[in-house]
């Protein structure tokens, strides 16, 4: 079985929004736009509203007029009404996204798992919706497909799914259709979230440990692979692709894969019942170490100040699924405080390994090789080595803890809230470190954050630069290219193309006042740190430039020229 990230619906470029997580917890992918398609946003509807109704709420300025139908692919969302009587659900897939997953084999049985951006959103006053400013965009898994069949046949894709955008096809190469065994759409959980927690970046992904082994392998990533840290597998995943492949080359790891997938979809269609213990590591400091606040700890972690992987490294993981960590080597952490904390680590003598390490009553312990150790509490030992029972090396085990002392502790709690599954002093530290992270922003850092999460708190002052305005009735024939969210901050950028022997000239044009960081003095200097500054010249290389300012409709308007190379490295390359 291979299981298919497969990314859809809005991003940053496709649709300039991310998908919304509606107050009910539903996961909303709305599709992108597409001029070739006959599907309108205006004619399909969710819960009573049109998609280009919740889509103008949540970005007022999208251009309906450009862009008023959509593709609406993966089509699996059985809420999404006015459809054909005769509607069935497919995915479509062509080019080379389409020539990839032919090149992997992706066949019926295989798996995708479709995830997109989303971001919270909330109920106004006046019944809209809106993005909650400030909530994390991440990649959230939002629906699956089990591949039933793979329909190849241009006349049966148009005969049979006129409606989908993928029978409308022109010049298209490995057009087709995959059909379902199986699918369905999920609600929010956190299970289903792919971007690490506590950090900015939404494509570095935290995935099970055992996507860190070499047995298993994820296409489209280039050089970047999963690396173990804090008992998970960070992934900073590629940006770009549709489709990254998941294959396993052992039976382990095939087990592994395929019992991921599965409690992924059932807990998406919610059919675990009750409450979904979330992976959520706490960082504890000195203070934080008080009698009493850990008696509940049923796994911990513990590397020795030379230790392959994060030397010094405690994890303590309890019973109620709560994750801490700290390091006694490089963090805030005293080992006297933290053996009066956790007495059972005081009692250890990790300097004889195996059977013979001296280990109080009440747990068991397992070498984790290279300086590692880890402490299993009595009462989860039995299950634990039921759970690891294939780790045949210390390195092994190194790799399977984490994943088998979670699975042990869900199958515990299941269906439980964690009031019920957590000490009070438990809870009283993670309630502490939460209101500790929530710390209020300034002025500067919440306009930052702002724009990061689409929002612009200059929208009115923003100087939307056109061809028009810049050449009036003079524009050139075929040389203008306009992208009007290039500059991180959304504004227009235009460029112009001249050849001269094996050079090129590239203008960029962007007002003299910008509303985030004010006036651009006219200095060459300058100006090249600030288009550096916006990913359009790369640094540490010389930039032959020719600046002019003009003036449209009272506006004043930088025109900076750059001279770049096609073939020959003696001039600068600009991003084009």
């Amino acid at each position: 079985m291979k299981v298919i990230l497969s990314r859809k619906g809005m991003d940053s470029e496709a649709g300039g929004i991310p998908s919304p997580i509606l107050p009910d917890g539903t996961l909303l992918s709305l599709p992108i736009p597409d001029n070739t398609s006959g599907q309108k946003y205006s004619e399909l509807y969710y819960n009573g509203q049109s998609l280009q109704e919740i889509i103008h709420q949540l970005k007022p300025r999208f251009n309906f007029s450009k862009n008023p139908t959509c593709h609406l692919d993966p089509d699996i969302y059985n809420t999404i009404t006015n459809k054909p009587t005769t509607w069935k659900p497919a995915f479509g897939q062509w080019d080379i996204p389409a020539a990839h997953l032919d090149k992997l084999d992706v066949d019926i049985g295989d798996i995708f798992l479709f995830y997109g951006m989303f971001q919270q959103t909330r109920l106004q006053a006046d019944g809209t919706l809106a993005f909650n400013k400030g909530s994390p965009i991440r990649h959230i898994i939002y629906g699956y497909m089990r591949v039933g069949d793979i329909l190849r046949d241009e006349q049966k894709i148009t005969d049979f799914y006129p409606w989908h955008p993928h029978s409308n096809n022109t010049n298209h190469a490995n057009n087709r259709l995959y059909l379902p065994a199986e699918y369905g759409t999920f609600r929010y959980t956190e299970t289903l979230v792919l971007t690490q927690s506590g950090q900015n970046n939404r494509s570095l992904w935290q995935l099970p440990p055992f996507f860190a082994q070499k047995s298993i392998s994820i296409s489209w990533q280039g050089n970047n692979h999963p690396v173990l840290k804090n008992g998970f597998s960070l992934l900073n995943s590629s940006a770009r692709g549709q489709e990254f492949i998941i294959t396993a080359d052992t039976e382990k790891q095939e087990n592994n894969l395929h019992k991921w997938v599965e409690n992924m979809i059932q807990i998406g269609k919610g059919q675990t019942g009750g409450y979904q213990m979330e992976q959520l590591v706490t960082e504890i400091y000195n203070a934080d170490l008080k009698k009493d606040v850990f008696k509940n700890v049923q796994f911990i972690f513990f590397a020795e100040s030379g230790a392959m992987g994060e030397s010094g490294k405690v994890l303590i993981v309890t019973s109620g699924g709560s994750i801490f960590h700290c390091n006694y080597c490089y963090g805030d952490i005293s080992l006297t405080n933290l053996f009066c904390s956790i007495p059972v680590l005081k009692e250890c003598d990790f300097s004889t390994l195996g059977e013979n390490a001296k280990i109080p009553n009440g747990w068991n312990y397992e070498y984790l090789g290279s300086g590692n150790h880890l402490l299993i509490r009595n009462d989860a030992f039995e299950d634990f080595k039921g759970k690891t029972k294939d780790a045949e090396y210390p390195e092994d085990m190194y790799m399977l803890w984490f994943n088998a002392a979670w699975d042990i502790i869900q199958q515990h709690n299941m269906g439980k809230l964690p009031i019920e599954t957590k000490t009070p002093a438990e809870l009283a530290l993670l309630c502490d470190s939460a209101l500790h992270s929530a710390k209020a922003l300034s002025e500067e850092e919440r306009i930052i954050d702002d724009l990061e999460h689409g929002y612009d708190p200059f929208e009115d002052e923003r100087v939307i630069i056109t061809a028009e305005l810049v050449h009036g009735n003079d524009m050139p024939d075929g040389t203008i290219e306009t992208n009007e969210e290039c500059f991180s901050d959304y504004r227009s950028y235009m460029s112009e193309l001249w050849y001269w022997e094996h050079t090129t000239l590239v203008t960029y044009y962007f007002p003299v006042d910008d509303p985030l960081t004010g006036h651009i003095p006219n200095d060459n200097k300058f100006i090249e740190s600030y288009l550096i500054f916006h990913g359009k010249l790369s640094e540490n290389e010389e930039h032959h430039m020719e600046t002019m300012i003009l003036n449209r409709n009272g506006i004043d308007i930088y025109s900076v020229t750059i001279t770049i190379a096609c073939e020959d490295d003696e001039y600068c390359e600009a991003r084009l």
